[in-house]
C-alpha cells in the first residue's frame, strides 16, 4: 500500500515529487526513498514467492513512476544504488515453484517485464549521454536476456490464445518480448553512434 501511494505521488511524471522523494531540503534528515526502494528489492528479490510476488511488482512499478519523466536526478540514484543488478538478479531467476501455481507464469512474466521498463525507463531522455547508456550496458546481463528471449519462444506455440484477454500467458509473454525488443534497440542504437 504504501509503494501504492510513493507510485501515484510520481504519477503523471511529476517532476516536483519525484525530486522530493530522493531529497527533502529543508526538512531536517534526508531520507532517500528512491534509493531506499532499490534495496527493498535487493532484500526482497531472492524470495519472491506466490505470496509476495505482486509486492515485487508494485515495488518495480513504483521505481519506473520515480524515474519516468525523465527524473535524471532519480535516473542517476537508481544506478547508483545498483538497479541494474537488481533487475539482472529478477531476469536471471526462473522462480520454477512460483510458475507451477495458479496465474504464476503470467505473474512471473509480469515480473520480469516490469524489470525490463525499468531498465528501459533508466534511458529515458539520455539519447545524447554516452555515460548513462555505457553504464546501463556494462552491468545490464545481455545473457539473460537472451535467455529469456528463447525460453519466452520456445514457450508461445504452448501457450493458450485467448482473444481479448490482456492477462493471459500470451498476452504477458508478448509485452515482455516487445519490451525486451525495445531496450535492447535503444541501447544498439545508442552504441551504434
Amino acid at each position: 500500500l504504501l509503494l501504492r501511494f510513493l507510485q501515484l505521488l510520481c504519477e503523471g511524471h511529476n517532476a516536483s515529487m519525484q525530486r522530493f522523494l530522493r531529497a527533502q531540503p529543508g526538512n531536517g534528515p534526508v531520507v532517500d526513498l528512491v534509493s531506499e526502494t532499490v534495496r527493498f528489492l535487493q532484500r526482497l528479490e531472492k524470495y519472491i514467492n506466490r505470496e509476495n510476488v505482486s509486492a515485487a511488482i508494485q515495488v518495480l512499478d513504483t521505481l519506473i513512476d520515480f524515474v519516468q519523466g525523465p527524473c535524471t536526478e532519480n535516473q542517476m540514484a537508481l544506478l547508483d544504488a545498483a538497479v541494474v543488478e537488481r533487475c539482472n538478479a529478477v531476469l536471471r531467476r526462473d522462480y520454477t515453484a512460483l510458475q507451477e501455481t495458479a496465474n504464476g507464469a503470467e505473474q512471473v512474466s509480469m515480473l520480469k517485464d516490469r524489470a525490463v521498463v525499468l531498465l528501459t525507463a533508466l534511458l529515458e531522455g539520455h539519447a545524447n549521454d554516452a555515460y548513462v547508456h555505457a553504464r546501463v550496458l556494462r552491468a545490464l546481463d545481455l545473457d539473460a536476456l537472451r535467455d529469456r528471449l528463447l525460453a519466452l519462444h520456445a514457450a508461445f506455440p504452448d501457450m493458450q490464445v485467448d482473444p481479448g484477454d490482456t492477462d493471459s500467458l500470451r498476452a504477458a509473454a508478448s509485452r515482455e518480448a516487445f519490451n525486451i525488443f525495445l531496450l535492447l534497440r535503444e541501447l544498439s542504437e545508442h552504441s551504434a553512434a
